[in-house]
């Protein structure tokens, strides 16, 4: 027996060690302020100490003395209680992630039961049951930690799939990787009651959703959310490079912004940061990918052939800044610079493309100061 359990017992380690890692990195690269990186961090420390419990139980079933029958059923009946948290967690992380409401409270309905019949399991073996020679056996409410869990992630799934369009499509196939792997091992598990596979593959997901927000934290410009300048001269270069797609470049630069940051402070410099993004990336969402590539610069590349629909989506970002200006109140208003260019094929480098629609934007600039008024 202890030659079947030691690789299971091998790989859960490794994943146990890995997971305590990524906590304390994720802890140190992420601000904790977020509730949705606390929630995450919540999902971690959850699945490590469930992966622990595994590891316990397995080592201690290897004793057959009826005197280790007492931990053996506090490890499991702590470990059938914690198992449906962390699908659980899930739901609230991607319901942070999208920006959506969900009615968690009822959520937690099914989690109380879960775990008030794995505490009586102790006494009735409702879930399980321990022989008198410390042999592990499935009750007839085995079934229900495990229904819980699958309707959770269930409920996952159908929240990624109805917020596949706010998503890359490798962040969808990150997320329904992680869904989906659970569940096809804790399928598995259900007829091999030998293999232990639901939390080792679970906390696999989770090192492999990691990777791919430390990626993202290479991609993105970690204040604003939109693009850094790395990125966007990668997906620049692609679009220069494939010439026989059209697209439009438009350069935005925040006015007076010196201004602000010295009269109102870094931070309030940094909400209109934020702002400025949102209102860019919402008025050029589906079409376009907006990156912040300076202090106060913002630059968006455009799948738009037409100089029509073009204005259209500039006067949109007007028309956001306006409605923007008008919720916050503030003593200073929030406005920009516009230049824009439609990309052809007379342009033999990438700088030459760039530093005309900065020109552009320089022009217009110079424009609504000599004239001392804006669009909003």
């Amino acid at each position: 027996m202890y030659k079947e359990i030691l690789p299971v017992i091998d790989l859960d380690i490794i994943v146990a060690v890995i997971l305590i890692i990524i906590l304390f990195m994720y802890k140190r690269k992420f601000n904790m302020n977020d509730k949705k990186n606390k929630v995450y961090v919540s999902i971690i420390i959850t699945t490590t100490i469930v992966i622990l419990l595994e590891i316990l139980d397995k080592l201690i079933l290897l004793n057959h003395s009826n005197s280790v029958i007492p931990i053996t059923k506090i490890i499991n009946a702590l470990g059938f209680a914690m198992s449906p948290i962390v699908p659980y967690l899930w739901i609230k992380y991607l319901s942070e992630d999208f920006g959506i409401k969900l009615n968690l409270k009822i959520l937690k309905i099914p989690i109380i039961i879960n775990l008030i019949v794995s505490l009586m399991t102790y006494k009735y073996g409702y879930i399980f049951s321990v022989t008198d020679f410390n042999i592990y056996k499935r009750g007839t409410l085995f079934f229900m930690p495990m229904v819980i869990t699958y309707i959770f992630f269930i409920i996952s799934l159908i929240i990624i799939y109805k917020n596949r369009d706010k998503i890359s499509k490798t962040e969808y196939i990150i997320l329904m990787l992680f869904e989906l792997i659970p569940m096809i091992m804790a399928f598995i598990e259900v007829f091999f009651d030998n293999l232990l596979l639901i939390w080792g593959s679970v906390g696999i997901a989770i090192i492999t959703n990691y990777i791919y927000l430390q990626e993202n934290l290479l991609k993105y410009d970690a204040l604003t959310g939109a693009w850094n300048r790395m990125s966007f001269e990668s997906y620049f270069y692609n679009k220069f490079m494939n010439k026989n797609k059209e697209f439009c470049l438009v350069y935005v630069d925040i006015n007076d912004f010196k201004i602000i940051n010295d009269t109102y402070g870094h931070n309030e410099g940094d909400i209109a940061l934020i702002n400025i993004s949102k209102a860019l990336r919402k008025s050029f969402e589906g079409v376009g990918k907006v990156a912040r590539i300076g202090g106060d610069e913002f630059i968006i590349v455009a799948d738009i052939c037409c100089e029509t629909k073009l204005e259209d989506r500039i006067n949109n970002i007007y028309l956001e800044l306006e409605k923007l200006n008008e919720k916050r109140d503030k003593s200073y208003k929030l406005k920009i610079s516009v230049g824009c260019k439609k990309f052809n094929d007379d342009y033999l480098d990438l700088s030459e493309y760039i530093k005309e629609v900065d020109e552009l934007m320089y022009l217009d600039k110079i424009k609504k100061k000599s004239n001392n008024c804006e669009k909003i």
